[in-house]
């Protein structure tokens, strides 16, 4: 069953000259089939947008990983998985994202696991940070590796964001990887 009433409806945000520019050489790059790092600072929350909206237009999902989540960051429309939520939450966000139309998931660590069905942008907010290493809890996972093989996988985009990227991130740009 697809309920196509549920993507969600991003607004087109106001965007200064600089963050249009990024966004359009994230594009180009994307359509050279490469993955991109972007060194941004605060103002990346309205790039990250710009593409969420353009992806989900297209029919693909979206995910945007993020270290931690809190409660004041839920305002746009998204499918949120954290460990904020209650497990009846967690099932209603697996059941929109198998049987709903294409849907934007914000989420932690775990949300890499998700079952989607049509992913075509990830977004590794801040893929420097060690929230990403699961370490407590079985299965053991490094959520920006397993984006990066998600993406791979999916043929989707990949953009890395941090203010101070990883050296292996910086390492992946200089072998070409990024």
């Amino acid at each position: 069953m697809l309920l196509e009433s549920s993507a969600p409806v991003l607004p087109v945000q106001r965007m200064s000259d600089a963050q249009k520019s990024a966004v359009r050489q994230i594009l180009e790059s994307f359509d050279c089939g490469q993955n991109v790092l972007l060194c941004a600072g605060k103002s990346r929350e309205k790039i990250f947008s710009e593409l969420s909206r353009r992806a989900i237009e297209s029919g693909k999902d979206v995910l945007i990983l993020r270290p931690g989540i809190e409660k004041s960051e839920m305002k746009i429309p998204a499918v949120y998985f954290c460990h904020g939520i209650s497990p009846a939450q967690k099932r209603n966000a697996v059941f929109r994202i198998r049987n709903c139309g294409p849907v934007l998931v914000v989420g932690e660590a775990s949300a890499v696991l998700l079952p989607f069905r049509n992913l075509g942008l990830v977004i590794v907010d801040d893929e420097f940070s060690t929230g990403y290493k699961q370490t407590f809890h079985p299965p053991f996972f490094n959520a920006r590796d397993v984006a990066f093989v998600l993406a791979r996988i999916w043929n989707s985009n990949l953009l890395l964001c941090a203010g101070t990227p990883s050296l292996e991130s910086l390492y992946n740009c200089t072998a070409g990887k990024l």
